[in-house]
């Protein structure tokens, strides 16, 4: 069975519309692509946390603090757990380069609604249909959008 860890975080300061988002995917992963899920998460005991182990799923922590690039943990849990995709829905300070490097391990990497450069690194890369998407530099992206 495939693994794909998804990474977000939830709480009061930042809301759970990330969380929401990704518990949706989780359950048609689970249910309908046979995926086992895991998340990568920030406060163990944060609401999104809790949200996510009431929806059954693991939380697996991330350390590293908000404004820390963590691609090293996070290439680590991806590697321990053979996840063969990594899905991102953050606003924090992970790089592209980390992205870059969990890509060269094989793992597929997925972006939604980032409009950073790391979503320059990613396999595939979801956005609403807003003209703002379209007006980004996407000259270095080898992904499907």
């Amino acid at each position: 069975m495939p693994v794909v860890i998804l990474r977000c975080d939830g709480d009061g300061a930042i809301g759970l519309g990330h969380v929401s988002r990704c518990l949706a995917l989780a359950g048609e992963l689970r249910d309908r692509q046979q995926c086992s899920v895991l998340f990568a998460m920030r406060g163990p005991n944060s609401a999104g946390a809790v949200a996510v182990r009431a929806a059954g799923h693991e939380v697996l922590p991330i350390a590293a603090g908000a404004r820390d690039d963590y691609g090293d943990e996070l290439v680590a849990l991806t590697t321990s757990r053979r996840a063969a995709a990594v899905v991102v829905d953050v606003r924090d300070d992970l790089s592209r380069a980390s992205l870059e490097a969990l890509k060269a391990s094989r793992t597929r990497i997925v972006v939604i609604d980032d409009p950073s450069d790391r979503r320059l690194a990613a396999d595939l890369a979801f956005y609403p249909p807003v003209p703002q998407v379209d007006e980004m530099d996407w000259s270095a992206f080898a992904g499907r959008r």
